[in-house]
């Protein structure tokens, strides 16, 4: 798991015991280590319904060789800060699976 995943799940084991009226510092690894697995089984279950994490991400880099630019008689670096901005506009987002597989 990368350290998004880790924090969200450690977070999610954290909820559970303070649902069950336990306090997580006062609580031995071994009770710990058992919020965490129900908070992977948890997770595991959001993953397969499709929950994905948002993440920062800068877009791609600008392309070597770009057709549409030439198409449209606009200097490249223009018409691809454009298009960035449009994608922002529209609402693309980077995303990383909840749970790693495999």
């Amino acid at each position: 798991m990368n350290k998004a995943q880790e924090k969200i799940m450690k977070g999610m084991a954290k909820q559970l015991a303070q649902f069950d009226g336990q306090d997580w510092d006062a609580l031995s690894l071994e009770a710990q280590g058992t919020y965490k697995g129900r908070a992977i089984v948890l997770g595991c279950h959001l993953h397969s319904q499709g929950v994905v994490i948002k993440v920062d991400r800068e877009l791609p880099d600008k392309p070597l060789a770009d057709d549409w630019a030439e198409a449209i008689k606009a200097p490249r670096n223009a018409f691809y800060e454009l298009a960035q901005k449009d994608m922002l506009k529209a609402g693309y987002v980077a995303v990383e699976p909840l749970v790693k597989e495999g």
